[in-house]
């Protein structure tokens, strides 16, 4: 029998905001003002994002975060300014970092975006449709 005490879009809206937390929470704080030429720091306006909130800074973005992945992980900076953005793809030890007055905006393109597809057998698979992501983790 069902619990129907919790239905499924409570439990996905539940999961979805306990990985936000875990993402976000070991690294907060750490990036100061300045860091830019640190290791493990990249900006994504290094790798030719605009932010002026009418580019789509989408290649951008993920070369920066790319290269972070390839040197072994870090922080992925936005310094202020509005990042149009489709889908983001985060990897393994990567953080984004947004400066006070960074934005990221997702486009209203909704081809921009890759709808996420849970491995079958998984806790997510069970939960039905999934809609389409600004910000995917990927290993």
């Amino acid at each position: 029998m069902r619990d129907q005490r919790h239905p499924r879009g409570a439990r996905a809206r539940c999961a979805a905001c306990a990985l936000l937390v875990a993402f976000s929470a070991p690294n907060a704080g750490r990036a100061q003002d300045g860091n830019v030429g640190t290791p493990g720091l990249f900006s994504v306006r290094d790798h030719g994002a605009a932010g002026d909130g009418k580019t789509l800074d989408t290649a951008a973005i993920n070369k920066a975060i790319e290269a972070c992945a390839a040197a072994g992980g870090g922080q992925v900076r936005f310094p202020p300014g509005a990042y149009l953005s489709g889908t983001v793809y985060l990897k393994s030890k990567v953080t984004l970092y947004l400066d006070a007055g960074a934005t990221l905006i997702g486009t209203a393109d909704l081809a921009q975006y890759r709808q996420f597809s849970p491995p079958a057998g998984t806790f997510e698979a069970r939960l039905g449709a999934w809609h389409r992501a600004l910000i995917l983790g990927e290993s």
